[in-house]
Formats: structure tokens, sequence, C-alpha cells
């Protein structure tokens, strides 16, 4: 994962993640890290293993979450071949994670589902989770003008990691969540 930031501890966002969300293994994608939490040298492999460990657990979690969610619709997703319409639809969830249960503070997990992928902000119970959410909105819109075909979303988040990197870094510098309406969204998104 990446690491974003000056190490100071005002960030909204702990971390934001893509990972995978059809039957079978979890597969991360991409992962930014904010701010000061859990921070260490990021050249120990202890450390990034820790991390790992976290975001494999999260990532589980909203898989799971978004399995259920379409078993009671009856929705069947697949490795491949999704519907025009499986790919276009959007499910959104939250969840809470309590101190230790896996990351030494409390957080609270917002996630958004498109196509086969998950796109997750890990933040503080605190924070202001309507703009979050209209933040992930706007960052999936993003993201969906640059990865053309839906279908290879997956292997397109990990081509594309290095422009994952610049969305992240314009709408969440430093973990902070800017306000939608600023022109430079507005024409991130028309350039998009």
């Amino acid at each position: 994962g990446r690491w974003f930031g000056k190490h100071t501890c005002s960030e909204m966002v702990y971390c934001f993640l893509v990972h995978t969300v059809t039957p079978g293994p979890c597969r991360l994608l991409f992962s930014a890290f904010f701010g000061c939490q859990e921070h260490d040298d990021s050249s120990d492999d202890s450390l990034r293993a820790k991390r790992k460990n976290h975001l494999a657990e999260v990532s589980q979690q909203v898989q799971s979450e978004f399995s259920f969610r379409s078993s009671t619709t009856g929705t069947k997703y697949h490795t491949d071949g999704l519907s025009e319409e499986q790919l276009a639809a959007k499910e959104i969830g939250m969840f809470h994670l309590p101190q230790g249960c896996p990351f030494n503070d409390s957080k609270v997990v917002l996630w958004l589902t498109q196509a086969k992928c998950g796109y997750v902000f890990i933040m503080d119970p605190d924070e202001n989770r309507m703009l979050a959410e209209s933040i992930l909105n706007l960052l999936v819109r993003l993201v969906d003008a640059y990865v053309k075909k839906q279908d290879e979303a997956p292997a397109q988040m990990l081509i594309k990691a290095d422009r994952m990197a610049a969305i992240i870094h314009q709408f969440l510098p430093n973990g902070q969540v800017k306000d939608p309406k600023q022109k430079q969204f507005r024409c991130m998104i028309l350039d998009g």
C-alpha cells in the first residue's frame, strides 16, 4: 500500500482501498494510507504484513456483506460474464470496527461496490459520513472514466495504480476530504 501525506493525527480517512467482491478469494487491488495511526518505518516488514492482514480482514467483511445483500435480492455474481446491468449497479454500506478489531482505535468502514470491485474508506467514527459518501461516489465515477471496460476493472486497477494514486491524492490530500463542489473536482470529472 501507498502512504500519503504528513504524519499528523487530524485526518478524516485512515485508508482507502479497492478489492474484488465477486465470489472466490478476495484480492486487494489498491490501498493508500493517510496520517499517523499505526504508522512506523514503512520498510518494516512486520508492520507491512500487519497492515496487509488488517486490510484483508476489512476486505473480506465487505465482500461478505456484499455477498449477503446479493443473495437476499437473488442477484447472482460470477467471476466473469457480468451483465451490463450488474456492471452498472452500485451497492453502498457501512459497518463499525470496534477498538482492537483489527485496528488500535475503533473505525467506521464505508464501502461502495461497482462492477467487480469494492471501494472502501476506513475512517474515524466521528467523521462526516455523508460528505465521505459523496466523495466516495465521485471517486468511483472518476475511476469509471479511466477504466473503460468495467468487466476488466480488477485487472485495470492493477495496471493503472499510479493513476489511482494521483486521483486519491487530489481528492484526499493527507486524508482530508475536500468539498466535492470545488471547481477542480468538477473539471476532473468532465475531463475524465
